[in-house]
């Protein structure tokens, strides 16, 4: 028996650095979910890693689609394997909660389209 044997072998190498990339929509959704729940600095290691969306959803007088293009731009900066319209993010407020949805395209899967969805709390 395989030791890792969820570990999806038959993925593709990036051509920009030879890197094996896995293109398995599952692992890009769990990707995305983390990076949604990743504030920027609470990686010791890669302070730039993150998002800012508890900081700038629970400040007062912030336009809304200011943050959907932050979280565009963090997106595509961190999971390069999607494909993104900044006009596919909605974030809805629900109480002390914001839902945040994202659809994309991953390009490699043959444009195969993905929704991730993210609640994010105030402490």
């Amino acid at each position: 028996m395989a030791k890792f044997s969820d570990l999806n072998v038959s993925f593709r190498t990036s051509p920009k650095n030879n890197v094996a990339v896995l293109t398995d929509l599952a692992n890009i959704k769990k990707s995305l979910e983390r990076l949604f729940s990743t504030g920027k600095g609470d990686v010791p290691f890669n302070r730039e890693y993150g998002t800012s969306l508890k900081t700038l959803l629970f400040e007062n007088n912030v336009d809304p689609s200011d943050v959907e293009m932050f979280l565009y731009m963090d997106i595509s900066r961190f999971e390069p394997r999607v494909s993104l319209n900044p006009a596919n993010i909605a974030i809805e407020k629900k109480g002390n909660q914001y839902i945040v949805s994202c659809t994309f395209t991953v390009p490699a899967l043959g444009e195969t389209e993905g929704t991730v969805n993210a609640t994010i709390t105030s402490e």
